[in-house]
């Protein structure tokens, strides 16, 4: 469930990441 979590939550903080930089 940990692994279903982050690999659900991990796409969100790349996108929130890549905005925040560019």
């Amino acid at each position: 469930m940990l692994t279903f979590f982050i690999g659900d939550l991990l796409p969100i903080i790349v996108i929130m990441l890549l905005g925040y930089f560019s």
